[in-house]
């Protein structure tokens, strides 16, 4: 196995934007630079075997089809090959989860978050359920408008991509979102017409990170060369609580009973989230 002995935190994050990060965690995104381009771990080759081990439930390959609709399809081991070699045509994207399961890979990944860990206990609790995501995706690919019930820090490795950002309100993010979300899983969003100006676009170049707050919106689009990027997400002690609160206030609403509107950070729902808890300890 090839180790992640090379990887200094130092060298990814350096005082001032651990600072910046401090300032704006949790609730503000944050353009940031890393130092994990050239990686070993984070090289095709390298990645291409370890989508290779993985699950088949952890790889996920969408094409466009004909109605600019990706399709997911399930890649062989030769499709994922051409895949990492950039010899398939067409318009694609492929992700792979459970990175984490690797003992390499994990390595990294605590390697990276261990600053964040400290930041997180200090003002939302204790950091839980680390996860990686590696993105590959062919020029022009667009992944859809959607939310993603993590923080998240997207890193850029090849390529170019703009992420387009948009607040966590409607008429973005609707409550009926929220609850189809913690009901089924679906996180995919529609958005309002004429809402793209609203957004705050972030051009990415390799060698450049993105801090992505709890559920905020968003939606991308590759650039006209091939793009890499490596996404490490962590929930919280805060953002399991306010998932419990939305699952809580769904079971209310059930109910027939009224309440209010759902605090932003630094607020808390301690009623709604205990409800929350006890529903899914009831199922």
């Amino acid at each position: 196995m090839l180790h992640a002995q090379n990887f200094k935190t130092v060298d990814l994050w350096q005082a001032d934007a651990l600072a910046e990060l401090e300032r704006a965690y949790p609730s503000q995104p944050l353009l940031l630079d890393h130092q994990l381009v050239g990686h070993p771990l984070l090289g095709r080759d390298m990645l291409a075997a370890a989508a290779a081990e993985l699950p088949a439930t952890h790889v996920e390959w969408r094409k466009a089809s004909d109605a600019k609709a990706f399709v997911p399809t399930a890649p062989d081991a030769a499709m994922l090959k051409s895949i990492f070699a950039g010899a398939v045509p067409g318009t694609s994207w492929l992700m792979l989860r459970g990175l984490e399961d690797s003992p390499d890979y994990r390595a990294l990944i605590d390697e990276i978050l261990a600053p964040i860990a400290k930041l997180s206990k200090d003002k939302t609790g204790a950091l839980h359920q680390p996860r990686a995501f590696l993105f590959l995706s062919t020029a022009s690919a667009l992944t859809p408008f959607h939310f993603d019930p993590e923080h998240n820090i997207l890193f850029h490795l090849e390529g170019t991509k703009s992420f387009h950002l948009y607040p966590s309100e409607p008429p973005f993010l609707q409550d009926e979102d929220q609850f189809r979300l913690h009901g089924t899983g679906d996180n995919l969003l529609s958005l309002p017409e004429h809402g793209e100006a609203a957004g705050t676009a972030y051009a990415f170049k390799p060698g450049q990170a993105l801090y992505v707050p709890y559920k905020r919106p968003h939606w991308v689009k590759v650039g006209d060369a091939p793009s890499l990027s490596l996404s490490i997400t962590w929930t919280s002690d805060w953002s399991l609580a306010r998932d419990a609160a939305w699952r809580g206030e769904a079971l209310l609403r059930r109910l027939h009973v009224p309440t209010l509107a759902m605090p932003d950070w630094p607020q808390r729902a301690p009623v709604r989230s205990t409800l929350g808890k006890l529903s899914g300890l009831l199922r």
